[in-house]
């Protein structure tokens, strides 16, 4: 654990290692993007402009949503909505953002929904990596207690697992550590490392425009809602659910309907017409 990864002396800056590997892995994500737009004919120079939105909007609804779930618990007022310093930020609701963001910037401008969407969806994988990968460095996001101590990670006294496992009781105050628990934030870092290879792979072979796109949206739910239950930062809330599973459901849903209006679709690949 490591949420801080320096400071840069004379100017008072502070490098979070979670805002840091975010924005890494955004702008690797963007240059890939890039390329794969080259290769199919699609405007390389708009991925840039995407990306601003994408941030933005991933931003503002990744906090919003956070704000909407904890009110009352860990934001009591206004100001507290814009502490993102202090963390709350949820990735499906970055998702929501982005996706507003996304068709908001399409609503001013003319270009291929599906294909640049394809183009997208393997950078959206790589992004995750990083970024859950900054999660580990920053101890949220974390995992239920492991038995296979190890296999298991231990955070330090403070950190969000140390604080929960204190608040009921598993742990004294004297205590160091946090219990053995499952690194589910390398899980899900490795989860985007695979979607990455798998879009990746599968983006040479679609065949039409929204096939990548739906892919992701396949397989994400079904690996987030796994890795919900081997997470411990998240109560259930919703017939047993928490709130990322419950999400992932409904996203699963949509995507088959997604790939269903696909398969009666008579949309062709944007770089063969």
């Amino acid at each position: 654990m490591k949420p801080i990864l320096f400071r840069i002396p004379g100017l008072g800056l502070t490098v979070y290692g979670f805002g840091f590997l975010a924005m890494l892995g955004i702008f690797i994500g963007a240059l890939v993007a890039e390329r794969r737009c080259r290769k199919v004919r699609l405007e390389p120079w708009r991925i840039y402009d995407l990306t601003i939105w994408l941030v933005l909007g991933g931003l503002v609804g990744a906090r919003l949503f956070y704000v909407a779930l904890f009110w009352g618990e860990t934001v009591f007022t206004l100001s507290d909505v814009f502490k993102v310093w202090e963390g709350g930020l949820i990735l499906y609701g970055a998702a929501i953002g982005a996706t507003v963001a996304f068709f908001l910037y399409r609503a001013f401008h003319t270009f291929p929904v599906l294909a640049t969407l394809d183009a997208i969806a393997p950078s959206i994988g790589l992004a995750l990596m990083f970024g859950r990968f900054g999660c580990y460095l920053n101890g949220c996001c974390y995992g239920d207690a492991f038995g296979l101590s190890r296999l298991a990670v231990r955070f330090p006294k403070g950190s969000p697992a140390w604080i929960s496992e204190r608040a009921r009781g598993l742990i004294t105050k004297d205590a160091l550590w946090s219990l053995p628990i499952h690194p589910t934030q390398l899980y899900a870092s490795f989860n985007g490392f695979l979607l990455f290879l798998l879009l990746s792979a599968f983006f040479p072979i679609r065949r039409r425009d929204g096939e990548v796109i739906g892919l992701l949206l396949l397989t994400y739910p079904v690996a987030r809602f796994l890795l919900e239950q081997l997470r411990d930062d998240e109560a259930a809330m919703l017939s047993g659910l928490t709130v990322s599973q419950a999400v992932s459901v409904v996203l699963f849903g949509l995507a088959l309907g997604f790939w269903s209006w696909l398969e009666r679709s008579t949309h062709v690949r944007y770089d063969l017409r």
